[in-house]
């Protein structure tokens, strides 16, 4: 379940970026890659620890677990991910979905993304990540568990072995989740089986987007805030927390399978088909679709609704899960005779 929450809708994805510190000019457009290095130096067992109401570091990619093989990492895979266009008066917002963790390989900021990308002035994403100081903060009230126990006392039995399996897979120290509530448990053990797989987090739509629109002084605009969207997965209760944790461990040994289909779906625009496999995960917890899908999509019509009042070119990058599938963006903004038009790619 936890993969496409990750890869799709968002919900963490600048608490994931935030972790790895990234430095905007670092980040190079995905278009203007044209081979990824599959040199390995040499490698470090990574102990990760975490101090209370800090976030786990990330594991060392060198790592030979954490390293994609050189047949995986030094070919360019062109995608084709889908791009809509609402245009009213003199108002033009194009409608991106994007995927937040992506295999490197792939190079999509071109053709009509980078032309509707340039034509724009505004950037709006779903959240931006706050300085470092402000997300320790923040996870420090909304990660960290309040009971005192630790967390072999909060889980059962057989969770609590896996769990503790899984951190001695990753070289991390047993206690080393001791302080975090089970929903954060299991959002970074999922991001080190990524990391194991070649999936990088800062090789997500976002981070490139962002760079570029600071390159070229964009206004950059959010939809909901950091601590608002941490806050969905914060106040699930105790019991929905385990069963996110259950699902998410029995998921990662094929976490990276799922996610590759996921961005194979979106690389070539296939937005109902990712949508479908979001919605049939989600479906585990009855009502976190509620709250992650069709909740924050009826706001972000909202948004849309207001925003075309005003003249300009937007463009507006939210996860690709939530344009397709019953309670789709698209879905609800055509309920208000507000229509998207596909742009051929």
């Amino acid at each position: 379940m936890i993969t496409p929450i990750i890869s799709c809708i968002g919900i963490l994805s600048a608490l994931l970026a935030a972790s790895a510190h990234p430095q905007p000019h670092r980040i190079q457009a995905a278009s203007r890659v044209k081979k990824i290095s599959s040199a390995k130096t040499p490698a470090k067992k990574p102990v990760a620890v975490v101090a209370k109401g800090k976030l786990p570091a990330p594991a060392n990619n060198n790592h030979p677990e954490n390293t994609p093989t050189a047949a995986t990492s030094s070919v360019v895979v062109d995608a084709h991910p889908a791009l809509w266009m609402i245009h009213k008066n003199n108002t033009t917002i194009y409608l991106f979905g994007t995927i937040h963790m992506l295999d490197p390989r792939y190079s999509w900021f071109n053709h009509h993304v980078r032309e509707a990308f340039e034509q724009s002035s505004e950037l709006v994403i779903e959240t931006k990540a706050p300085p470092a100081d402000q997300v320790q903060a923040i996870v420090s009230e909304l990660a960290t568990d309040k009971s005192g126990l630790p967390l072999e006392k909060r889980l059962p039995p057989a969770l609590n072995r896996r769990v503790q399996a899984e951190l001695t897979r990753f070289h991390m120290p047993k206690n080393s989740m001791d302080h975090f509530s089970p929903w954060f448990v299991a959002v970074t053990l999922t991001l080190l089986h990524y990391q194991k797989s070649g999936i990088k987090t800062m090789a997500g739509v976002e981070p490139v987007l962002i760079s570029q629109a600071q390159s070229e002084a964009k206004n950059i605009g959010e939809l909901e805030d950091f601590k608002q969207q941490l806050s969905f997965l914060s106040n699930l209760s105790s019991a929905d927390q385990i069963s996110f944790l259950q699902s998410s461990l029995e998921e990662d040994e094929q976490s990276s399978f799922i996610i590759r289909l996921l961005i194979k779906a979106w690389a070539s625009g296939d937005e109902d088909r990712l949508a479908n496999m979001v919605n049939q995960t989600l479906g585990q917890i009855p009502h976190l679709q509620t709250i992650l899908v069709e909740n924050r999509n009826r706001r972000w019509a909202d948004w849309i609704e207001n925003r075309l009042k005003t003249p300009g070119t937007v463009f507006m990058a939210v996860g690709a899960g939530h344009l397709g599938g019953n309670y789709s963006l698209r879905k609800i903004l055509a309920e208000r005779q507000i229509y998207a038009v596909r742009i051929a790619n």
